[in-house]
């Protein structure tokens, strides 16, 4: 049996014919990989928004396509508007973060049907093929699940994962 390689064959032209050569060798070797080239989606969304707040006031961030766009409103008044030009860097360190808690795994709904009234909050996302929509109503998703109701009404690690992960892409605390 001749073990020398067939003519014509090289690694490097078969690691260029495989599409996904840099997730084969990365797996094989325990390298990681940035968002973007894992997943082949852009850096930054074609939609982002979040909202969370109840009769008191709210907190919004919205992509215009160019920036973030950031209010909180306190009794129906406007108490702070910021406009926020994340670098692409920052949206990898925010896409990472939203990988490691599940975000895209997470439900439509979370809801706790025993409290009327209280803290609501939704996040939309459109990025490439990926589009994300969770809302909750006095309820985030289980720490340990994230495809269940946390049995806890306030926010958990899991949720403040997520609000700590958007307050580094704004480069400021929200609330």
């Amino acid at each position: 049996m001749n073990n020398q390689p067939q003519p014509g064959f090289t690694v490097r032209r078969f690691l260029s014919g495989t599409k996904y050569w840099r997730l084969i060798l990365c797996l094989a070797f325990g390298i990681g990989l940035e968002v973007g080239a894992q997943t082949n989606l852009p850096v930054r969304p074609a939609k982002f928004s979040f909202w969370s707040g109840g009769m008191q006031g709210h907190i919004s961030v919205a992509w215009n396509s160019k920036a973030l766009v950031y209010e909180e409103t306190k009794d129906s008044s406007v108490v702070t508007n910021r406009t926020v030009h994340p670098t692409d860097k920052q949206w990898r360190q925010f896409w990472a973060a939203t990988d490691k808690m599940k975000l895209s795994q997470w439900q439509r709904l979370y809801e706790n049907p025993n409290i009327m009234d209280g803290w609501v909050w939704t996040i939309e996302i459109t990025r490439g093929a990926q589009k994300i929509n969770t809302h909750g109503r006095n309820a985030v998703p289980d720490d340990a699940d994230v495809t269940k109701t946390s049995k806890e009404p306030l926010p958990n690690n899991t949720f403040n994962g997520f609000k700590s992960a958007l307050e580094e892409l704004l480069g400021f605390k929200m609330w």
